[in-house]
């Protein structure tokens, strides 16, 4: 029988080359909750809480200065009452941060401008917080496996950190907190971008990714504007900040990626005579 030219007669069938596989790697969801109250039960999640214009970005520019802790209260009142309790314990008084209609109330060292506080120095004090609609969020994602806040000031940083905890968790929560209970512009177009930036960072990474309705609604939103700060001026939230001349606050918090800071919420800290970290009062 003719054999094809150059081909060789051995008696032994070809050996066999092994392939290798890379394991399989699990996906993970990413979801965005527009408002607090779809949070729900989500013990398998990494929730980052959003509240941009200004209560997430105070917070990171206030660790950013050197802040030991953060207590966040949901009123005026009760930020006045866990300063009292400070005092009580014979302890420092912390700061008192807050807003009234976007202004410090009567009796507070500074109100809530991330603008303001990234020109102090802040190192070691401890401060307390009046936000409502950032403490309503940060109460919604408690229970979660891990509550983070973020903005677009740390957008690459946030992204990074839940995408390390996700290895042990099953989903990537991102928490918009709205405004009165309504949904805000602002929160929403920073929840897209933080997509934008996860997505990104999961393809380089190989990580596969199921994206909610939600999400995918959210990174178009952020994809229809031609920049950050032209998607937040077009809020609620940064009209209200113009109408008092706050609009450099606006400006500040659109920029991304300025910080590396993340900061997590540590359910033990009101607790402590050295709180440190985030808590919620």
């Amino acid at each position: 029988m003719d054999r094809p030219c150059g081909a060789r007669q051995t008696g032994k069938l070809p050996a066999r080359s092994i392939i290798s596989f890379p394991p399989m790697v699990r996906p993970f969801t990413l979801d965005v909750a527009f408002l607090p109250v779809e949070v729900g039960q989500r013990p398998r999640s990494a929730a980052v809480v959003i509240d941009v214009l200004r209560a997430s970005s105070s917070i990171i520019t206030l660790f950013d200065r050197g802040c030991a802790s953060i207590g966040v209260a949901d009123s005026v009142n009760a930020a006045r009452a866990a300063a009292a309790t400070f005092a009580a314990r014979g302890q420092a008084v912390p700061l008192l941060c807050g807003e009234v209609g976007g202004l410090a109330p009567y009796g507070f060292d500074y109100g809530n401008s991330p603008s303001e506080f990234a020109g102090l120095d802040l190192a070691g004090r401890h401060v307390v917080m009046a936000t409502t609609n950032g403490t309503r969020a940060l109460h919604a994602a408690a229970e979660a496996g891990a509550t983070l806040v973020g903005a677009l000031l740390n957008a690459n940083a946030v992204v990074r950190r839940a995408l390390e905890l996700v290895a042990q968790l099953d989903e990537v929560l991102l928490v918009c907190s709205g405004r009165a209970g309504r949904f805000v512009l602002d929160d929403a177009v920073t929840a897209g971008y933080l997509c934008h930036v996860l997505l990104s960072e999961a393809k380089v990474r190989g990580l596969p990714v199921n994206q909610s309705n939600s999400a995918i609604a959210a990174y178009r939103l952020y994809h229809s504007f031609p920049n950050l700060l032209a998607a937040l001026n077009e809020s609620d939230s940064a009209r209200a900040l113009h109408s008092i001349r706050l609009g450099g606050d606006v400006a500040y918090c659109a920029r991304a990626s300025l910080s590396k800071t993340v900061p997590e919420l540590v359910a033990s800290s009101a607790n402590t005579e050295d709180p440190r970290g985030l808590y919620v009062l």
